[in-house]
């Protein structure tokens, strides 16, 4: 049984999916806290989601901040102002509901989950499958780059929407530096960066089987659409 369970939700710019993520939750009552960190959106974004979000409620906060920090150190963040050890990491413009959390407490009661260990989807609804992929678990820089060699691997790695262990995953984002990478240049790249740094510092990636979330790589607002060539440009690097 695992005791606590966190929803981490970075954001920019957005309001209506974000308020449905919360609301889904809370109503279901699968996460213990919700912690959604806007990341320098307008001053229009930050009311709407002042009064929209359902603040009342202990379990959920609003972190805003002053400054825009870039997709990358904003999950940190967004990761380690959770208060439970294991965190659901979702990207505010795509869509996990009380099935994907159920899978992920199932696959604790047949193995707990270990904390050097991420945990990924299967299936990123509606255009990415990654059934067909191999390995399942990556544990070296070698398994990262024959990924990263194809296009299904790729994808995957970028895809992002992981449980993940708070406190491991923190502390490997915050140690970028040591290895003279800098997170503001990764624009979209962003979670095949974090991936670099995690399995570099001696750490796995797991895709789970019956893991689902709704994917808006398509939506012509997603931060991908809008930085897709410099993205491209980081991760061939």
């Amino acid at each position: 049984f695992v005791s606590s369970l966190g929803l981490a939700i970075p954001n920019y710019e957005r309001v209506d999916n974000v308020v449905r993520l919360v609301e889904l939750h809370l109503e279901k009552g699968v996460v213990d806290d919700i912690v959604v960190c806007d990341d320098g959106s307008s001053s229009r974004t930050i009311e709407a989601l002042r009064s929209r979000l359902p603040l009342s409620d202990d379990r959920v906060r609003l972190i805003e901040n002053r400054e825009n920090l870039g997709a990358f150190r904003n999950k940190a963040r967004t990761v380690a102002r959770c208060q439970s050890p294991w965190v659901v990491l979702c990207d505010s413009d795509n869509w996990i509901d009380e099935s994907y959390i159920d899978r992920l407490r199932r696959l604790h009661d047949e193995a707990s989950w270990s904390t050097d260990t991420i945990y990924c989807p299967i299936h990123a609804r509606p255009a990415f499958d990654f059934n067909e992929m191999r390995p399942r678990v990556v544990d070296d820089i070698d398994g990262l780059r024959s990924l990263l060699g194809h296009t299904t691997g790729s994808v995957f790695l970028n895809t992002g929407n992981y449980l993940v262990p708070r406190d491991a995953y923190v502390r490997v984002a915050r140690a970028a530096p040591l290895f003279g990478l800098d997170p503001r240049r990764c624009y979209a790249a962003d979670v095949v960066f974090f991936n670099i740094l995690w399995i570099a510092c001696g750490n796995r990636l797991r895709c789970v089987e019956g893991l689902a979330y709704e994917h808006s790589h398509e939506n012509a607002d997603s931060f991908w659409r809008r930085s897709r060539r410099r993205s491209k440009r980081f991760i061939r690097q």
